[in-house]
């Protein structure tokens, strides 16, 4: 009878501890706003009254909430358990925003660890740990004040963290997976380059290491063949790679393919995985990593899974880390590059940035450890400093003629530059393929002397303005050049050296056309916007012509060029809707496209192009045939104007053989005259000096005019 009382009153103990307990919406949007509050001021001051909740979304099960995800004002989210059973804070991120149909799989996959944990508490009735009791309890408060709060992070701030160490925001596709195995069912008509792969390379990219790989290797893949890559005969191109792309990268494309033949990775449109644990022998065999690197288990050490991490972030050593399903063999891999209050890890996905913030490692709740991923990391993945040279120290100068691109001071992320160096850093990307307008530059890490400089030119000689002179460990800001060509230099005076810098650029182009353009004028010339230069990749743009004229309505060609079957001008009656022809490919002058005539007076134009191969573009007029960019032979020779792109005055020379007068007009793209300027001319050669600086940014058309002849040249207004 005792012992049936005893059982009753423990049962009844039980019951009387109050766990678990749901935790209500609303109770877990204060705590979501205090803790937000609290982690942010770790790394940047924001005030309580400029965060608030924005969005709010249950994961449940059938109808039992498990935790919350909440959007922050003014950046990031927080995910909060919603059952006092298990520990209060289970993720959050300081940039970017939750959305419920675009997670990275890896975010899914961790997220589901925690609702199998949190199912589990409330289901056992599992009372928790008297640390979980202690967050609820400070995280519920009351009465804690705002100063109280202030106070904490200042104290905590003491305390070691490493922001996250890796930049850049990769992704599986597009561009990322531009040498991957065709398939017109892939992103890209390519397969998805694959976690393992994308994780890897955002590792080697931070180190910027190896100049060149080691050896070849060869794998029959099941659905694609035979697959491979030869690494030491391949040069890995690190300045021409950037924290994230929008556009053909090949020497990041290259990078993570090697990486995925090296892992014997089965490709696949819509998934691409590896199935040998591999990753670790790859970097140590192929790309010159540490002989020390190697596979750690979480489930088979005896060693504090966290206290490894920490040991590692501290010396800056981001890690390749993934989790298995259990009891499934799927895994995905990520990589951890940082870490707050020793409880919270920093994973860096691979999605482009989608679902990356900071997670909690440890159990939930008593008996969690048996729904945790399997998880296991790659320790010591270090460059092989032993057997080659590394970090590569920069000496003399560089010149990047690419649109995108970064580079350092040569000393690695862990490393100090060496007391003596002096180099420098030509940004010259303009081709005859391609105009630039200016150029950004940014600082991602900066830590020098407060002797040694940075300086930044507005040029390409140390002749040209400086854009900025910066020593010391403040971040620069982001700096733009007024042209196409930036210089950077760095001098080191021997002093005691720091760890350098790390920075990014990106040329910008300009907008050659957008959008649905207008044109009501009874004459009209316009172009794809290019001027002399080659279209852009991924166009879309429109044009309506809407002549006040109720005459049917002739289009000439003065030029075509596209890629041929994949970039098309299709041309329609715009009152009837009629196809009257689409054109690709390239007609040479001679054998241009055949005129188009539209019975209404009305035309819509679409000019659309795909991600690949770019070409000169077109240009047409009506309603007679015009001389866009080409010159009379009996009267204005030699024609020139330049600066083009220009910002205020435009110098316009030519050569005539006989005095005249003409007139000169400038017209947007609409067929709008904006400006007319009469010239009376001298025989031989002529200059006009235009003033431009009251027009507008774009693309205008600079007409000729004489009695029996009339040459246009394309101008840019920058």
């Amino acid at each position: 009878m005792s012992r049936i009382i005893t059982v009753f009153m423990l049962l009844s103990c039980m019951a009387l501890t109050g766990y678990p307990k749901e935790i209500p919406l609303e109770e877990a949007r204060k705590v979501a706003r205090i803790v937000y509050f609290e982690q942010v001021n770790l790394i940047r001051p924001v005030s309580l009254p400029d965060i608030s909740v924005v969005e709010s979304f249950v994961e449940s099960d059938r109808d039992t909430p498990l935790y919350y995800i909440f959007n922050m004002m003014p950046d990031g989210w927080i995910a909060i358990a919603a059952d006092d059973a298990v520990y209060p804070i289970l993720a959050y991120s300081f940039e970017g925003r939750y959305d419920e149909n675009n997670q990275a799989p890896q975010f899914t996959a961790w997220m589901k660890q925690y609702k199998d944990q949190i199912r589990f508490a409330i289901q056992e009735n599992i009372p928790p740990f008297e640390s979980t009791k202690s967050a609820w309890k400070y995280n519920q408060d009351p009465t804690s004040s705002i100063e109280k709060r202030e106070a904490q992070s200042a104290k905590r701030k003491a305390k070691s963290e490493i922001a996250p160490l890796i930049t850049t925001h990769w992704d599986q596709s597009p561009y990322y997976n531009e040498m991957c195995p065709a398939d017109p069912a892939g992103p890209g008509g390519h397969c998805l380059a694959g976690c393992v792969p994308v994780c890897m390379a955002q590792v080697m990219y931070y180190f910027r290491w190896p100049v060149t790989g080691t050896g070849s290797y060869t794998y029959m893949e099941p659905n694609y063949g035979i697959l491979s890559a030869d690494f030491g005969a391949t040069t890995y191109q690190w300045n021409k790679m950037t924290n994230s792309i929008f556009r053909s990268n090949m020497a990041i494309a290259e990078l993570i393919y090697h990486l995925g033949v090296s892992c014997d990775l089965q490709y696949g449109p819509t998934s691409s995985g590896m199935y040998n644990h591999k990753a670790a022998f790859s970097l140590r065999t192929y790309f010159k990593y540490a002989p020390e690197t190697q596979y750690l288990y979480r489930d088979s050490t005896n060693l504090n899974w966290d206290s490894v991490l920490i040991v590692h972030l501290d010396k800056k050593i981001p890690m390749y880390y993934a989790g298995w399903s259990v009891p499934n063999i799927y895994g995905h891999a990520f990589v951890c590059d940082g870490y707050q209050d020793s409880a919270y890890f920093h994973f860096n996905f691979g999605w482009g940035g989608n679902s990356d913030g900071y997670f909690y490692t440890s159990d939930l709740t008593p008996g969690g450890n048996n729904f945790n991923l399997a998880q296991e990391v790659v320790i010591n993945c270090f460059p092989d400093t032993i057997n080659y040279t590394w970090p590569v120290q920069c000496t003399g100068n560089l010149e990047f003629q690419t649109n995108v691109g970064s580079f350092e001071d040569g000393s690695g992320p862990i490393d100090n530059y060496l007391p003596t160096a002096n180099c420098s850093w030509l940004i010259d990307p303009q081709t005859e393929f391609d105009s630039i307008t200016d150029i950004t530059l940014r600082f991602d890490r900066f830590a020098t002397n407060q002797a040694d400089f940075v300086t930044i030119y507005d040029g390409g000689t140390t002749s040209d303005p400086v854009l900025g002179f910066y020593s010391g460990n403040t971040l620069p800001p982001e700096i733009i050049s007024s042209g196409n060509k930036m210089l950077i230099t760095f001098e080191a005076t021997g002093n005691t050296p720091a760890n350098g810098f790390y920075a990014t650029f990106k040329a910008n182009l300009p907008v050659w056309c957008s959008g649905i353009t207008t044109i009501t004028a009874d004459t009209a010339e316009f172009t794809d916007g290019s001027l002399n230069f080659d279209y852009y990749n991924n166009t879309l743009c429109k044009w309506k012509i809407e002549s006040e004229s109720e005459e049917p309505l002739t289009i000439h060609f003065n030029s075509f060029s596209t890629e041929e079957g994949k970039d098309f001008l299709t041309i329609f009656d715009l009152e009837s809707g009629d196809t009257l022809v689409s054109l690709s490919g390239h007609y040479p002058n001679g054998n241009l496209p055949d005129s188009v005539t539209s019975s209404s007076g009305k035309m819509f134009i679409i000019f659309s192009t795909n991600s690949t191969v770019r070409a000169n573009g077109w240009e047409i007029c009506y309603p007679k045939k015009s001389t866009i960019g080409i010159e009379e032979k009996n009267g204005l020779t030699n024609v020139q104007i330049y600066p083009n792109p220009v910002a205020n005055r435009l110098t316009l020379q030519f050569s005539t053989e006989e005095m005249q007068k003409l007139e000169v007009e400038l017209l947007d793209m609409e067929g709008k005259v904006t400006m007319t300027v009469p010239l009376f001319t001298q025989k031989g050669v002529n200059r006009k000096i235009l003033d431009l600086s009251n027009h507008s940014p774009g693309i205008y058309l600079l007409r000729i005019i004489g009695d029996d002849e009339v040459v246009t040249k394309k101008v840019a207004i920058q």
